[in-house]
């Protein structure tokens, strides 16, 4: 089961976690939820996001898909991993 988490670090930074694991200190991401199996949604420097994949998702471990308004609203985009999608949105 993946999880994905935004709190708040212990230096008055946010830290964004994939997993239990540190992937970024400071992120463009501003709130991220878990809204369904599989399926999180949130807002990244004010524009929404959807994040979908997984086992949890009915796809294999490695199928994920990142759709965020400021990139296209239409288009899903292929990654192969939570982590890698939370990167797409930072690193946009």
């Amino acid at each position: 089961m993946t999880t994905i988490t935004l709190k708040p670090s212990t230096y008055g930074y946010s830290d964004l976690r994939v997993n239990g694991r540190l992937v970024s200190c400071m992120p463009r991401i501003d709130s991220i939820s878990k809204v369904g199996a599989g399926r999180w949604e949130g807002t990244a420097s004010g524009r929404a996001f959807e994040i979908i994949g997984g086992r949890e998702a009915g796809g294999t471990r490695s199928d994920w898909w990142v759709r965020w308004d400021a990139l296209n609203k239409d288009h899903r985009f292929y990654v192969k991993s939570a982590a890698a999608a939370v990167n797409l949105i930072q690193n946009a």
